[in-house]
C-alpha cells in the first residue's frame, strides 16, 4: 500500500471518527477538556412532573437541546428523534412517520406518549401522533426530553412504553426576529418566529409552510389515473401559533398560548387507490404556575377529511371519503411537597 493510499485513509478515518463522536456526544472540539468535564447537568420535568438533575430521576432520558438542533440543520421534528438511541422512525409517506421504542413497531403506534410542553399531542381517537401537524416549528425548541420505559402512572396508558415532551423556548429568550428559508428542486420550507418583551409580558408568534413534491394532480378527489409523476404524491403542511407569557412580582407566572396547523398529505398504493388527507388541528392552553402550585388547562381539536379514489382494472374510479372530528380536554391541578 503507498504512501498516499495510507495518508487518504487516516484522514478519512479521523474525519468519521471526529464526526461520529461529535454526533454522539454533542459537543464542540473547540470546548476545552475542562469545559467538558464540568458541563451543567441537565434539569428535566418528563420523568417525574417536577423539575429535577438527569441524574436524580428514576428513568433513562436522552435529552436533546437547542445548540444540539442548531449544529445538526435539522428541519424537521422527525429527522431530530433519528439521533435519539432506542426509538424507532419510520416514514410511511412523504407526509405520514411513525415513532415506536424498538421492538414494539407498530402502525399506528399507539404506546409513545407525545406531548408538546406538557399537552398531549396523541390522537386517541386516530391512535396515533400526526408528526407532520405538530403546531411546532423548529427553532422554537428549547429541548426534547425522551424518557425510556411505562410512565403510565403519571401519564395514562399512552405512555406505556416510553414519553417524548418537546419543550418550548421562552419568549424572552428569543431575539426580536428570526427566519429560515429552504429550497429544493421538490422541497420548500419558510419558517418565522417573531418574539418581543415589554416589562412582565412576553410575546412570541411563529409561522411556517413546508412542502414535499408539488401536486401537479389537480382532480379533487385525486384520480390515480390522471398523473403518475413523482408529483401525484406528496405533502404541504402550514403552522401558526402563539403565546402571551406574564410574570407577576411575587413569581407568579401565566402563560396562555393557542394555535392552528393544517397538513395535505397526498399517499398512492400499487397504481390503484390515491389518497388525500387533509387534516386540522387547533389548540388552546393556559398554564399558572406560583410556588408549589401548577394548573395547566388545554383543549385540543382535530379534524380530518380523506378522500380516496380507487380504481380496480376495467372499472370506472369511484370515490370514497371519510371525515373525522376528534376533542381533547384536560384540567391538571399539581402541587409539590417536599417530605423530610
Amino acid at each position: 500500500m503507498s504512501a498516499i493510499v495510507r495518508l487518504l485513509l487516516i484522514v478519512v478515518t479521523w474525519a468519521v471518527a471526529t464526526g461520529h463522536a461529535d454526533a454522539n456526544n454533542q459537543f464542540d472540539f473547540d470546548d476545552s477538556p475542562e469545559d467538558l468535564l464540568f458541563q451543567d447537568i441537565p434539569i428535566v420535568i418528563s420523568s417525574t412532573r417536577t423539575e429535577r438533575s438527569a441524574l436524580d430521576v428514576p428513568n433513562a432520558v436522552t435529552v436533546i437541546t437547542a445548540r444540539d438542533i442548531k449544529e445538526s440543520g435539522a428541519a424537521t421534528i422527525e429527522e431530530i428523534l433519528h439521533w435519539i438511541p432506542g426509538l424507532d422512525v419510520m416514514r410511511l409517506s412523504k407526509g405520514d412517520v411513525s415513532t415506536s421504542m424498538r421492538g414494539f413497531n407498530s402502525v399506528p403506534a399507539t404506546t409513545l406518549l407525545v406531548m408538546i410542553d406538557g399537552r398531549t399531542a396523541y390522537l386517541d381517537f386516530f391512535g396515533n401522533v400526526f408528526w407532520e401537524a405538530l403546531n411546532v416549528t423548529v427553532h422554537d425548541i428549547e429541548r426534547i426530553e425522551f424518557v425510556r420505559g411505562p410512565g403510565s402512572v403519571l401519564y395514562g396508558a399512552s405512555a406505556l412504553l416510553g414519553t417524548v415532551n418537546i419543550i418550548t423556548k421562552d419568549p424572552r429568550d428569543l431575539s426580536s426576529v428570526y427566519s429560515y428559508t429552504g429550497m429544493g428542486s421538490t422541497t420548500r420550507h419558510q419558517s418565522n418566529t417573531f418574539a418581543s418583551t415589554a416589562g412582565p409580558l412576553a410575546l412570541k408568534a411563529s409561522f411556517e409552510y413546508r412542502s414535499l413534491d408539488d401536486f401537479r394532480n389537480t382532480v379533487t378527489p385525486p384520480d390515480p389515473l390522471v398523473s403518475r409523476s413523482r408529483d401525484t404524491t406528496g405533502f404541504r403542511g402550514r403552522l401558526g401559533n402563539a403565546t402571551l407569557d406574564y410574570l407577576f412580582e411575587d413569581g407568579a407566572r401565566l402563560t396562555v398560548a393557542g394555535g392552528r396547523s393544517r397538513a395535505t398529505n397526498q399517499t398512492a398504493f400499487l397504481n390503484q387507490t390515491l389518497d388525500q388527507n387533509d387534516a386540522t388541528t387547533e389548540f388552546g392552553r393556559l398554564r399558572y404556575t406560583d410556588g408549589p402550585w401548577q394548573v395547566q388547562a388545554f383543549y385540543t381539536e382535530n379534524e380530518q377529511d380523506i378522500k380516496q379514489s380507487v380504481h380496480l382494472g376495467i372499472f370506472p374510479s369511484f370515490f370514497l371519503t371519510y371525515d373525522f372530528f376528534a376533542s381533547t380536554a384536560d384540567l391538571e391541578i399539581q402541587r409539590e411537597l417536599e417530605l423530610g
